[in-house]
């Protein structure tokens, strides 16, 4: 009897994995913002990203959990609130969007349809 063991290596597990996909997922402007959002996560929770997993309802969980009071700019309570709340909905689309990514499928192309693809590509330009 054999034991096959699957796994998948491209799996979220924590909010790292998120930070390490950003190049793929977001322009280089979009990835300073949503690095520095993930930063913030750090410095709020005292945990590293490795130890807060990449799960959108975990991530809802945990944001219930932090002490947000004078970390997050606006002129009343009530903005403060919503720049958290807005905070917290960015890092659960960030997680969104990296499972997204590693959802869709790579599709494998020959060395022929690569050339062919070029070819075409330099015909048009």
């Amino acid at each position: 009897m054999t034991l096959h063991m699957t796994m998948n290596p491209t799996q979220l597990t924590s909010l790292n994995d998120v930070r390490l996909l950003l190049p793929a997922l977001y322009s280089e402007a979009s990835q300073k913002v949503y690095a520095a959002a993930l930063n913030k996560v750090t410095r709020l929770t005292g945990k590293p990203l490795k130890h807060i997993p990449a799960d959108e309802h975990a991530w809802m969980l945990l944001a219930r959990t932090i002490v947000w009071a004078g970390e997050f700019g606006g002129a009343t309570p009530g903005d403060q609130k919503r720049a958290f709340d807005i905070w917290v909905k960015k890092i659960a689309a960030a997680i969104r969007r990296a499972q997204d990514h590693l959802a869709t499928p790579v599709v494998a192309t020959t060395d022929n349809a690569a050339w062919a693809r070029l070819i075409a590509y330099a015909k048009e330009v």
